[in-house]
């Protein structure tokens, strides 16, 4: 929230006092009174380009910085702020003559601000513009070393490219997917009316009741696109100003044409266009809107209400009335989060009363090699293996050893399990691999309890899907650990509610208090606590931003990309375990280009390729030992063993098994066949068959 103010800082102006007195100090050394003339000249072109800026007139604040740049009367402030300006209303081309006149000018922009212009990226910009934007303003970032430049600048564009990519598939959804479908799974809402005069600017939304489902789906913060065809806007007129009237306002500065792909802010111009390629229309059959504006959900109580994104005054006094439609865009919150940690890894901040800090040695850890360098890069095994408390002797060590281990639990490990646990107590980053049935769960809890017994406190515990986090949940509550969950709760398993950091508060839905009570409430919980659980991008919400962990434990690890696991990271820790298995399924990745590019390779397994050691728990419990020999010998070189004897997994009966003693056949399935189902695949025929069988 910090961040997206000191953006909102850049483009209302408002710190306009400091860069007229840092940019009349500077021209004022070298050119005596002409410096302040022309400290002057910037101090007026920053408050016109601002002024426009801020009302959302980009296509005034561009003629203004036209104007002016010849000169070289743009600062960099100036020149951030009309960037952030331009890349919320989608004016991209014009955001590379700003690029190039930072260029030009070796003007260069802090690496905060140039996170504030990525996070200023609409859902409705063109990927390629965006990714060649990036490329335009990469050499004016302020960058503390060429390590850190290259890690930040690869990450950041794949978070672009992927969010993008996202974006676009919802937008094409939107355009052809069944209205009424998406109005049933809660992803659309028809017929809404939209109320001006809302605090701040925000419009008041009036669901019908077959729309509730979006609204129960939304939270504060979540992005949708606000749209209506001419005839809607004809017919049922603007609430507020007693019927439509007039001509709505004009499309952005040079949009004479869209391109395929793009979605205008406002009006998409003549209602007689032809349809933007591939995205449905009229012909097609497909939603084919006149008006289109991104909002964004800023209350939902006591009515549901947002706040639109890039647009001008008169763009704004349009959105009023009945007809329009309103659906759910792409999850810009994991967007955000991934940016800001990544940000805050780079600089390394150091931890206040305000915000939690930043562990250099981590740092040091994920750009080590980023340069070139190979002797950084080879030292990444021993840095990982750095002993967090290096200066115990020997029998300082084992004593801490023996309190952690002695645990109830312990009585049950193997020693693959005890290897790996021993490591994670001392060891600054350590990678556990678990096969499928090793007890990964089992596991990370003992580890959880080993650190608590060695004054390791409060520990963060994270995993990439919410399902983890639960098993996490449920399996440190049975140990006994105060622990409290943070997330949505309807991702939550029904029987974990009580751990949720609301219900345990004792804020139930429909509570009086005051937003101060609540926050004290929800603040008391987490201070308890000793293990806080959230997934990896729950990590960076708000409740936890002054939070600080000794330790982060990071469950299946290998399905997160890097970027994600960067988010809790930020979060002060010193001592951090993955576990995960890089031999099963990787992240989930929507760009091909991004996966191509190495989104898909998991923080894990990029350790793994530099060397890490990976302490792999040998032993699993889950199978008959016939069926995990094969993945033991394709997958694993043979050293996964099976706990369970063959005489506790017999084979169930009432099926003509090829050899009786091994649960194991092939079943011929010829009218089978898979057919696509969105981006996964299906066979109903063979789905069929299994049924049949059991």
């Amino acid at each position: 929230k910090k961040k997206e103010k000191d953006a909102d800082k850049a483009v209302n102006g408002e710190e306009e006092g400091t860069q007229k007195k840092s940019g009349d100090s500077r021209s004022g050394k070298t050119e005596g009174g002409g410096g302040q003339s022309r400290g002057s000249e910037k101090s007026a072109a920053g408050k016109e380009i601002r002024r426009h800026v801020e009302i959302g007139n980009v296509d005034a604040a561009m003629r203004a910085f036209d104007a002016r740049a010849a000169g070289g009367n743009v600062d960099v402030d100036t020149a951030r702020a009309l960037l952030i300006g331009l890349v919320r209303a989608c004016h991209l081309h014009e955001a590379f003559q700003v690029a190039d006149y930072l260029k030009d000018r070796k003007l260069r922009l802090p690496l905060k601000h140039f996170t504030a212009v990525i996070l200023a990226m609409s859902q409705r910009a063109n990927p390629m513009d965006a990714l060649d934007l990036l490329g335009a303003l990469e050499t004016c970032v302020a960058y503390e070393s060429k390590a850190i430049h290259a890690y930040h600048f690869h990450f950041a564009r794949l978070i672009v490219q992927e969010f993008l990519e996202e974006a676009l598939q919802t937008l094409d959804r939107v355009a052809n997917a069944p209205a009424f479908g998406l109005q049933e799974n809660g992803l659309a809402a028809m017929d809404v009316v939209i109320h001006g005069g809302g605090k701040g600017g925000a419009l008041s939304l009036n669901v019908p009741a077959l729309g509730e489902e979006l609204k129960r789906g939304l939270m504060k913060g979540d992005t949708v696109l606000l749209s209506r065809t001419g005839e809607a806007a004809r017919t049922m007129g603007s609430g507020d100003r007693g019927g439509f009237t007039g001509e709505m306002p004009t499309a952005p500065r040079g949009a004479s044409t869209i391109e395929m792909g793009a979605m205008p802010t406002g009006p998409r111009g003549d209602s007689t266009a032809a349809p933007v390629g591939g995205r449905g229309g009229r012909a097609g059959g497909g939603w084919r809107a006149d008006y289109e504006f991104e909002a964004e959900v800023s209350s939902m109580h006591p009515n549901l209400s947002v706040k639109l994104i890039g647009c001008d005054a008169a763009q704004s006094a349009s959105v009023r009335g009945g007809g329009w439609r309103v659906d759910k865009l792409a999850n810009r919150t994991s967007f955000v989060r991934q940016l800001n940690a990544l940000q805050d890894m780079m600089e390394v901040k150091q931890g206040t009363s305000q915000k939690a800090g930043v562990d250099p040695a981590i740092r040091d850890v994920l750009v080590a090699g980023w340069d070139g360098n190979k002797a950084d890069r080879d030292a990444v095994p021993d840095k990982c293996a750095e002993e967090r408390h290096q200066n115990l002797n020997v029998i300082q060590r084992q004593k801490m050893i023996d309190q952690a281990m002695d645990l109830r639990a312990m009585s049950h490990m193997n020693k693959s399990q005890t290897d790996a646990l021993e490591a994670a107590l001392f060891q600054r980053v350590t990678l556990i691999q678990g096969p499928p049935g090793t007890g990964k769960t089992h596991t990370a809890v003992a580890l959880v309890q080993m650190w608590l017994r060695s004054r390791t406190c409060p520990i963060l515990c994270t995993s990439d899907s919410n399902i983890a986090v639960d098993n996490l949940v449920d399996g440190l509550s049975r140990a006994g650990v105060r622990v409290a969950r943070v997330g949505r709760p309807e991702a939550v398993r029904q029987d974990l509610m009580q751990y949720m950091v609301e219900s345990i508060a004792g804020i139930e839905p429909g509570c009086t208090w005051s937003k101060d009570q609540q926050y004290q409430a929800i603040n008391g919980v987490l201070r308890r606590a000793e293990v806080i659980c959230a997934t990896c991008a729950g990590a960076g919400s708000d409740i936890l931003e002054r939070f600080s962990f000794d330790a982060c434990l990071i469950d299946e690890a290998t399905q997160a990309t890097e970027p994600a696991t960067i988010v809790p990271l930020t979060k002060g820790c010193r001592q951090v375990v993955l576990i995960g298995d890089q031999k099963q399924l990787p992240p989930t990745i929507i760009s091909r280009d991004a996966d191509a590019a190495g989104l898909g390779v998991s923080l894990f397994e990029r350790m793994l390729a530099r060397g890490i050691r990976a302490f792999m728990l040998k032993v699993q419990y889950r199978m008959h030992p016939a069926i995990a020999t094969f993945p033991s010998k394709a997958f694993y070189k043979g050293e996964l063993l099976s706990g369970t004897p063959p005489s506790a997994r017999r084979a169930p009966m009432g099926f003509d098994w090829p050899v009786p003693a091994v649960p194991l056949a092939f079943v011929d399935v010829p009218e089978g066949a898979e057919r696509s189902d969105g981006s996964s695949q299906t066979n109903p025929a063979e789905a069929q068959k299994i049924v049949n069988v059991v």
